[in-house]
């Protein structure tokens, strides 16, 4: 069952209502397939999000620091500490030591929270200056040098859903032919979240319109800035004024380019077409949704 239909030769195929079962092919986005937007809104992931199960689940009656912390490091858990801090390395695995007591962290961290619909994934650095073979040096970051993850985020409330330890070649994500490994890092920490009408918001080393297209079949939204060599993005014009804005669709995605100090390219298959002025944006205030 699907919730709209389209030629296939206009572009992109149709969009399934629910998340369908088995894996989903990736289909590719070919810059063939965009024409000049005037007046568009893209189909959405046709899935009405429910946010009626949103929220810390089971919180404590007394919402201490203690209780709070309880959640999440249970009797078990400590146990796993216990037992890791013992086991001897395994060269295989730069994660060995702390493997199970890691994932039953970011185990306690689903348990305890569902999302609400606006989800957003990003790296962040851990401060770390000892010896590290997968230590990173990243120099637009506050600390610099340290342990980077790939971290899910509830936009919200900013609460961490999950996130995973980048240690280079041994990195724990599921590779997804055609998406690269940017792409393929976006559907390990959707996973759990596919087909519910999320919407996703990503920065431009995570956006494509082949990802974004991958997304909207497994009924999730996206939007995002976007690099212009990206594989299927359509040709904008060169040399524009400042202030001027072009749109490009394609049927289910909208991409456009904004004429700044320099140029601002963002795509979306969850936001319509809009013409009026464009300002300076406010303070964000973490838990009011825009």
């Amino acid at each position: 069952m699907t919730m709209w239909r389209k030629n296939p030769e206009e572009g992109p195929s149709v969009v399934p209502c629910s998340r369908p079962e088995g894996p989903v092919p990736v289909e590719e986005v070919r810059s063939s397939d965009w024409r000049t937007a005037v007046d568009f809104t893209p189909p959405g992931p046709g899935i009405e999000f429910d946010s009626s199960i949103s929220g810390v689940q089971n919180p404590p009656e007394t919402p201490t620091a203690v209780n709070c912390f309880k959640m999440f490091l249970s009797v078990e858990t400590v146990g796993e500490i216990v037992e890791e801090t013992n086991r001897y390395a395994n060269t295989r695995d730069p994660l060995n030591k702390i493997r199970n007591v890691f994932n039953a962290l970011t185990s306690a961290f689903k348990r305890s929270f569902i999302p609400y619909k606006d989800l957003c994934v990003d790296e962040s650095l851990m401060l770390w200056k000892g010896r590290l073979g997968f230590r990173q040096y990243i120099p637009s970051k506050r600390h610099r040098f340290g342990i980077k993850f790939f971290v899910l985020c509830d936009v919200v409330t900013g609460y961490v859903q999950d996130m995973v330890i980048y240690t280079g070649a041994t990195t724990s994500i599921e590779s997804v032919e055609g998406l690269g490994v940017s792409g393929s890092v976006v559907m390990t920490l959707l996973a759990p979240h596919l087909g519910k009408g999320h919407v996703l918001y990503v920065d431009n080393w995570y956006s494509s319109p082949t990802l974004f297209q991958h997304l909207l079949h497994q009924g999730t939204g996206a939007c995002g800035t976007v690099r212009l060599n990206r594989r299927g993005m359509p040709t904008f014009p060169k040399k524009m004024k400042r202030g001027e804005v072009t749109f490009r669709e394609n049927g289910t995605q909208l991409a456009v380019k904004w004429q700044d100090k320099r140029d601002v390219n963002f795509l979306t298959t969850v936001h319509p077409l809009f013409h009026g002025s464009i300002g300076k944006a406010g303070p964000l205030h973490r838990g009011s949704q825009r």
